[in-house]
């Protein structure tokens, strides 16, 4: 239930920022969400969330993310973890890559996703 009921409130074509902003105050599971962000992940805020899809089953990571650096053909992944009940912190792969689709697909192949949300 929380990966749907965060995935949710992901949308397409919003920065990482109002992301994390439209979760606050949310309720999952019962509990309020408390956001985290890792510290490396602040510069990166500003990048405008072009997909996104769920982890894999078996780990921590609620969404995966693709987010474009504004004025640049450069995409970065972040992962959205559920550190505990009512907990999740945001991460980010720093390196950018070089289309929307990479962040997405590092580590964990498509046949291992939930569901797919690659807009």
């Amino acid at each position: 239930m929380s990966t749907e009921a965060i995935q949710a409130r992901i949308k397409v074509g919003v920065t990482v920022l109002a992301m994390l902003e439209s979760l606050k105050g949310g309720v999952v599971d019962g509990n309020p969400v408390g956001l985290e962000i890792d510290s490396r992940a602040v510069p990166y805020l500003k990048h405008v969330i072009t997909g996104f899809t769920d982890g894999p089953m078996a780990s921590k990571v609620e969404a995966i993310l693709s987010a474009q650096e504004p004025g640049h053909e450069k995409w970065r992944r972040f992962t959205l973890l559920r550190e505990r009940p009512g907990l999740w912190k945001l991460s980010v792969f720093p390196t950018p890559f070089n289309n929307a689709s990479a962040p997405l697909s590092p580590g964990i192949p498509p046949s291992a996703s939930r569901a797919g949300m690659m807009a």
